[in-house]
């Protein structure tokens, strides 16, 4: 994986019209070149941490559950939404998860390295952002996957079409306005099951009755790409 071949990276290239990492970058006060540097950097080392806590295919499964849902791609839509408090709160709980603390996770930034012009702590904030929509890239590129499912052979020419579609905006009249607070917690709760390091009791009955509906589940090769390569 080098910094022309990044999955997570090219599904945020084509958000918000484009914008998206301009937008990040802006925020952050960093050019989009900047950003998109960091981002190159810091998104494979979050990838990589997910895919070492998928130990079994139930953890596998679970996961694929939470990503099925419409609110994982706000984000990715929506740049009050990117920017919003809940949006920053996702990527600190999933970092919290994945490192065992924030400062760990910093330390871990720390250790990576900012890109030239990027300070340490604007890099070590930025990381936050960075979990959150690696993990909203995941849900986007299974979207990608379940539509190109759908399709019937010969139409899989389609799904660029499609695949625009969803991305600029098509699903963002028929999502169901949910409490963010809420909707975070269980969120939180959830990914602690699945990616946490103690023992925990599955959801089967769940987890089967959303498999079913699913018409194929991606691997997680799928979801990342060449990422980890």
């Amino acid at each position: 994986m080098n910094e022309r071949s990044n999955p997570i990276v090219d599904v945020l290239e084509t958000c918000q019209n484009g914008q998206l990492i301009d937008t990040l970058g802006a925020a952050c006060e960093l050019s989009e070149a900047q950003c998109r540097q960091a981002l190159y950097r810091l998104t494979p080392e979050i990838a990589r941490l997910i895919e070492e806590r998928i130990t079994d295919e139930d953890d596998y499964e679970d996961l694929v559950d939470i990503l099925d849902e419409e609110d994982q791609v706000e984000c990715l839509d929506d740049p009050t939404e990117m920017l919003s408090r809940g949006t920053i709160s996702d990527g600190k709980d999933i970092l919290e998860i994945l490192y065992g603390s924030l400062d760990d996770a910093h330390a871990a930034a720390r250790r990576i390295g900012p890109p030239e012009g990027v300070g340490e702590d604007t890099f070590a904030r930025l990381m936050a952002m960075a979990a959150a929509l690696t993990f909203a890239a995941m849900a986007r590129r299974n979207q990608q996957y379940q539509l190109a499912a759908d399709l019937p052979p010969g139409n899989k020419g389609l799904i660029a079409t499609l695949f625009n579609a969803l991305i600029t905006g098509f699903m963002q009249g028929f999502r169901e306005a949910t409490r963010r607070k809420t909707r975070r917690r269980r969120k939180r709760s959830l990914l602690e099951q699945i990616l946490g390091t103690g023992t925990t009791s599955r959801r089967r009955s769940r987890r089967k009755r959303k498999s079913r509906r699913r018409r194929k589940t991606p691997s997680l090769r799928d979801l990342l790409g060449d990422i980890l390569d």
